[in-house]
């Protein structure tokens, strides 16, 4: 009876010695004891894939120079992905625009964040000043949880997006009263978001500047009480903003300011100007004013601009009153004017100047200008059916332009007589764009300040200019349409009849640490041809979401080898290509195709395993306690169908165990479906594992298993075969000897798999 004992435990190998005691085998899971049958995981199921973080935050206002990420910890990660998206636009509501997922992009050092939390540098180095558009932005970031340890079977999360973090902004509008008072000057601004005090800096040189005062974050104006020797002197002021944390904000802007000496000239008044879009950069802005009564009389002219509210000088002897402006004019900009009187004083080059004019962006009648401008926004786009179709901004001063002015005495002055002229060229060379049929148009509708308009479409590049009578603005930026989606994309799967693929070796040694070989996509160009920018791919784990770009530069080559860290066998990835143009500019997505790597011959045993594991934990007599009850036979049945033939028998002096496979499966690949909408099996047996012994408990296997081919034809996910006959049986166990893998499609002959990754 002990020796008929043996016999059986030895017979019950079908494919590892372990498979008879699975669940009495005491198996160590991270520290706790547990059975083989706790250790396995049913493909497709959800415990394949971490859990994203529960909640992501960003810093919104916290740091002048840096947003602080963090998020919640995720069981079972070892490490996260971060990416980010930078937004300018803003939605009616003043709210930045939620970014597409094709705007989200990796960071330096973001890629395997071993914690929960990043600091993001947005200036990387280079000074942060008032000007730094950075402050205009919003910054969207998204974290997904890996696993990155050796062999690991956990897929990436999805991502958890945040909201809009941004910067702790310099303080806006700093302005300072220009001769209003011989006693003090007034130093006024914008509130700042978050400021718990600002503090007051002023220098006579705008060099040197030293601390003069603080106060609260609830104020916005402060009174610099003036010293007699500094009456009528330039003084200039930047105000700091401190918030909550003890961070401070980057200088403002300086405000210029200056108080009265007696005896100074009187304001200037009726500053004005016509130039409202009815001029160009070369003609400039006239603005005029009234002459002040006195003796030996001389102007200074004064400008902020809609971009800088710093004034400006622009001519300090000027004896007539007007004056026109040619200096750096920029399209797209409202530039305010302001006057001061002056005479000389009794010291050689004393001047003793009036209060500045009230024609400031802030006082009740400002003298506000622009040069007429093209459309500051431009988009083209183009169908399959070969049409052409722009978007723009109505341009500056244009009835319906977004970017109007705020001042409610300067609303009514938009102009209704522009018209739009569209220049078209096939080099991006400026002086080779010339004008095209789809020109000298009005806007007769527009949808919330931006006009579509069908064109011809016989260019590559494309510019805009506003015509204003005869007068035509400056041309735009350029544009060109995005490219048509690449066609034909194809990623490779292990199920192709044959999936090897150049420029790459199959040798496992260039797997994975999850013993996965990388996939290959192709693609062809876009209908309308090569995308001169190349393309960018991307992937994801669900068809239809979840994408993130896996090139760092545009690919000019119609292929892409995905070298995946982290790529898991069961897991279907897909892929998917955006064509650019040479502007870096794309919207068109190809359709989306699937693809999975080979396997290494020790990962496809594996892999295989959890098949068989599952169907030998149901049959019942190889379990019976008594061992003369396990002889005997039974059929036991796939959960997806097929089934287990189970036979054991004493065979002369020894015993011999039949194990065959008929169409059996037991799990289908997670959310998939094949060319033909049918789910896919993940692995679909037939064969025998059969195993002979002697008296003295020592014997072999036979039998080869073929694995996802059912009638000739793929019907699982790695197609294959698995070898018995050199499997070893020594003392009712298993001893020695290899299992014989051949991947389909991939190997011309079986493969060795050492005996011992059967018993994993």
């Amino acid at each position: 009876m002990k020796k008929l004992a043996l016999i059986l435990a030895s017979c019950a190998l079908l494919s590892s010695c372990a498979e008879l005691f699975q669940d009495k085998v005491p198996m160590t899971v991270k520290g706790t004891l547990a059975s083989l049958g706790d250790l396995l995981v049913s493909v497709g199921s959800s415990e394949g894939q971490l859990a994203a973080p529960q909640e992501i935050f960003v810093s919104q206002g916290e740091f002048s120079d840096r947003i602080r990420i963090s998020w919640s910890q995720v069981p079972n990660a070892t490490s996260y992905y971060l990416e980010r998206a930078v937004v300018t636009e803003k939605d009616a509501q003043g709210n930045f625009i939620q970014p597409d997922e094709s705007a989200y992009e990796p960071l330096d050092g973001s890629r395997q964040i071993a914690g929960t939390s990043y600091t993001d540098k947005i200036f990387n180095g280079q000074e942060a000043t008032y000007s730094s558009q950075e402050y205009n932005y919003g910054y969207f970031y998204r974290v997904s949880a890996e696993n990155r340890s050796y062999n690991s079977k956990f897929e990436p999360s999805e991502f958890i997006e945040s909201e809009s973090a941004y910067l702790f902004s310099p303080v806006k509008n700093v302005r300072a009263s220009l001769g209003k008072s011989t006693d003090y000057v007034e130093v006024t601004w914008q509130k700042n978001e978050g400021t718990a005090r600002y503090e007051i800096y002023r220098s006579t040189d705008n060099q040197n500047f030293g601390r003069i005062g603080s106060i609260t974050g609830n104020e916005s104006s402060f009174k610099n009480s003036i010293e007699t020797n500094l009456q009528g002197k330039d003084l200039y002021y930047i105000v700091y903003a401190v918030n909550r944390g003890g961070e401070s904000s980057v200088k403002s802007p300086y405000a210029l300011g200056y108080s009265l000496v007696p005896g100074a000239p009187g304001v200037v008044t009726n500053v004005k100007t016509e130039s409202r879009g009815n001029v160009t950069k070369n003609e400039g802005i006239e603005i005029t004013w009234t002459a002040v009564e006195g003796l030996d009389i001389k102007y200074s002219v004064f400008r902020s601009s809609s971009i800088d509210s710093s004034l400006e000088s622009l001519t300090s002897s000027c004896t007539s009153t007007n004056f026109t402006d040619k200096n750096k004019l920029n399209d797209n900009v409202y530039y305010y004017y302001q006057v001061q009187a002056w005479t000389e004083g009794d010291t050689e080059g004393e001047r003793v100047k009036g209060p500045m004019s009230e024609s400031s962006v802030e006082d009740e009648e400002p003298c506000e200008a622009y040069i007429l401008s093209p459309p500051a926004n431009v988009n083209v786009i183009k169908t399959e059916q070969g049409e052409y179709s722009m978007t723009f901004s109505i341009a500056l001063g244009g009835s319906g332009c977004i970017d109007n002015s705020a001042n409610t005495t300067k609303k009514d002055l938009t102009n209704e007589n522009y018209t739009y002229t569209i220049y078209g060229s096939n080099s991006k060379n400026d002086a080779s764009f010339v004008e095209t049929s789809d020109s000298n148009f009005s806007v007769t509708s527009h949808v919330n300040g931006y006009f579509t308009k069908q064109i011809s479409g016989q260019y590559k590049y494309y510019k805009v200019a506003t015509n204003n009578n005869s007068k035509t603005s400056n041309q735009s930026m350029i544009v060109a349409p995005s490219p048509f989606a690449a066609q034909s994309v194809v990623a490779s799967k292990a199920t192709d009849s044959n999936p090897k693929f150049s420029g790459y070796s199959f040798d496992d040694k260039m797997a994975n640490a999850n013993g996965v070989h990388p996939v290959k996509i192709t693609w062809q160009p876009p209908s309308d041809g090569i995308a001169d920018g190349g393309y960018h791919v991307y992937r994801s784990s669900k068809k239809d979401s979840g994408f993130r770009r896996v090139t760092e530069n545009p690919l000019f080559s119609l292929e892409y080898i995905d070298v995946y860290d982290q790529a898991k066998a069961g897991t279907v990835y897909y892929y998917r290509i955006l064509s650019l143009n040479d502007l870096q500019q794309g919207s068109n997505y190809s359709n989306t195709a699937a693809g999975w790597g080979v396997l290494t011959r020790d990962q496809y045993m594996l892999e295989y395993n959890k098949t068989v594991k599952a169907s030998q934990k149901k049959l019942k007599l190889m379990h019976k306690p008594n061992d003369m009850d396990k002889l005997g036979s039974e059929r036991v049945y796939g959960a997806l169908g097929g089934n287990l033939y189970y036979n054991a028998k004493l065979d002369g002096f020894g015993a011999y165990i039949e194990m065959l496979y008929t169409d059996y499966a037991e799990y289908w690949v997670k959310d998939y479906l094949d060319e033909n909408g049918s789910q896919l099996y993940y692995f679909f047996l037939n064969g025998n594992t059969d195993t002979t012994s002697n008296m003295s408990a020592n014997g072999h296997m036979i039998g080869t298993v073929t694995c996802n081919l059912k009638s000739g034809k793929v019907n699982g996910m790695y197609p294959g075969y698995v070898r018995y006959d050199n499997l070893q049986i020594k003392g009712g166990g298993a001893g020695g000897g290899i299992y014989g893998i051949r991947r389909h499609g991939i190997d011309s002959d079986y493969g060795e798999v050492d005996w011992t990754v059967g018993e994993k």
